[in-house]
């Protein structure tokens, strides 16, 4: 409409229109390198021309930067020393991330952040699925002291975009400035975000949290005992006509290249 000139678009508000730039979120278990993912992000945007023209197509823009977030973790009223622990528990989550609960044999919660300080306390639930930012700022740990990292994987979430009439206004000079200056903060807003994690394990612990990691051998379980989800979501994509497998595959792969080992060795056929 051009109202605004540039934005930040996330990514998985935006699951119909933005259905492959959701890829990392399709790959459970990937690298918790914020910093490396999102130079994954980068060179994917990059090899595959249809993440960035669909918005020059479709919604009258033109992509300039990706960023990436912080792995998801895993917050308890009880402690969780094995995969064993979450059986039968109620464990809540984002739609999407409904189906990690269900694999360990917990029963999923479909929630909203803005209740999970109250349900904690109640008894409504007994777990999140979330990053330790949301932990931290909602002050959980008050209620739910256990934290478990789980690394989920750091996740490709979103991409800095420019109105398309705006930007064919700019002189060439200005595009490139502005273009290198996107691309800056591709660099620097992952590192910010190793920065944060850290302060917000601390902040954490200040309110009482027991910050502990799972053994990597039950982590392995756990992504065992989920369906080959990289797999589904090729697919899916590919019934759209978008090169789901082609995207996954160098996903994967260049996470492989990264030095990164998957609990699970993920197979898109």
């Amino acid at each position: 409409m051009g109202l605004v000139d540039i934005g930040l678009i996330v990514y998985p508000f935006e699951p119909a229109k933005l259905f492959l730039h959701n890829f990392a979120y399709w790959v459970p278990f990937s690298s918790p390198n914020t910093v490396e993912v999102n130079k994954i992000g980068m060179k994917l945007h990059k090899d595959f021309d249809v993440l960035q023209k669909v918005f020059e197509t479709k919604y009258n823009q033109k992509w300039l930067a990706c960023g990436a977030g912080a792995s998801y973790q895993l917050i308890t009223t009880f402690p969780v020393k094995k995969l064993s622990d979450l059986k039968g528990r109620k464990i809540a989550a984002a739609g999407p991330n409904l189906y990690y609960v269900k694999a360990a044999g917990a029963v999923p919660v479909q929630s909203g952040i803005e209740e999970a300080y109250t349900s904690f306390k109640t008894g409504v639930y007994d777990g999140w699925l979330i990053t330790e930012g949301i932990m931290a700022n909602l002050k959980w740990p008050e209620v739910a002291k256990y934290i478990t990292v789980v690394d989920l994987g750091s996740i490709v979430w979103s991409g800095i975009t420019i109105n398309l009439d705006t930007w064919k206004k700019l002189p060439p000079k200005v595009q490139k400035i502005i273009k290198q200056v996107a691309e800056d903060w591709s660099l620097q807003q992952p590192k910010e975000t190793v920065e944060e994690i850290q302060r917000n394990r601390e902040r954490i612990k200040a309110m009482g949290g027991q910050v502990s990691t799972l053994d990597p051998k039950e982590r392995a379980a756990w992504a065992a005992a989920l369906p080959n989800q990289p797999n589904i979501k090729a697919k899916e994509a590919e019934a759209k006509g978008l090169p789901g497998k082609k995207v996954l595959r160098a996903y994967i792969n260049e996470e492989k290249k990264s030095g990164y080992q998957f609990p699970r060795d993920w197979k898109i056929k």
